[in-house]
């Protein structure tokens, strides 16, 4: 090889030395403006806003609430400023009508729901009539839990909206879990009473007492099944055929006391 060939060969080599160079400088500005064009305030952006998507999503599934227990709303709410503890209208009525039920009992949820309210609206507003509501519990262990249940309601003047709900959201069978203690503490929160206050009031002797009472007091005076609607020496075992007959029984009454 001459010397001329050997400089041309040199020469070569340099140019393709610079081009490779600046190939090499084109792919890396390249990629540097690749790299910068994700990062724009825009994008930034856009991944902020994503991101705090992803946030809100994931937040949302780790604090659904589990679902709620639905209860069904009574379509009559009982006034209670006619209350008093298990009773209803003035201590001084001339005449008395005794409902010895049982909140399991569908029958007495009919008497409840149909009857009970024209009793009051009838007689007890008037002053007339003192309707006092005697809670057994002898179909299972849940209606014993249901009627600790209203008594500690009644502790706090919330008998008979907790009565209201009970017999509104009873169920055909017995013992089915109906009034478990999470739907007995449903109907406390939805009539507005304090859980702490409740949870304490069933476990409280003198309440638990008083309801298994009733059923010793039922025995007494011969009284087997529900509902049995006492006016005076009248009873009524299971609802009345008719309101008419119930009202005829305590106009009577009402009539003999004012005598």
């Amino acid at each position: 090889m001459t010397r001329a060939d050997r400089l041309v060969v040199r020469r070569d080599r340099r140019r393709i030395e610079r081009e490779e160079r600046r190939e090499r400088r084109q792919r890396s500005r390249a990629a540097s403006e690749g790299r910068s064009s994700m990062l724009t305030p825009r994008n930034l952006t856009l991944l902020a806003i994503a991101a705090g998507l992803v946030g809100v999503i994931a937040f949302a599934l780790l604090s659904r609430p589990s679902p709620s227990i639905v209860l069904r709303e009574p379509t009559f709410s009982t006034p209670v400023e006619f209350a008093d503890g298990l009773a209803l209208g003035e201590a001084g009525a001339p005449v008395t009508v005794e409902v010895w039920s049982d909140f399991q009992c569908p029958a007495c949820a009919t008497f409840t729901q149909r009857m009970e309210p024209l009793v009051v609206n009838d007689y007890v507003r008037g002053g007339q009539v003192r309707l006092v509501y005697r809670d057994m519990s002898f179909l299972g262990p849940e209606s014993l839990s249901a009627a600790i249940a209203a008594r500690v309601a009644a502790e706090h003047n919330l008998f008979w909206p907790y009565h209201d709900y009970l017999f509104v959201n009873q169920v055909p069978q017995h013992d089915v879990g109906n009034f478990s203690q999470a739907r007995l503490e449903a109907i406390a929160t939805a009539i507005g009473l304090d859980l702490e206050a409740f949870r304490a009031g069933q476990s409280d002797p003198g309440i638990i007492q008083a309801v298994t009472d009733v059923d010793r007091q039922a025995q007494a005076i011969a009284i087997v099944s529900t509902p049995t609607i006492v006016v005076g020496d009248q009873r009524f075992t299971g609802v009345p055929a008719t309101y008419a007959e119930l009202k005829q029984v305590i106009d009577a009454a009402l009539a003999e006391a004012g005598d």
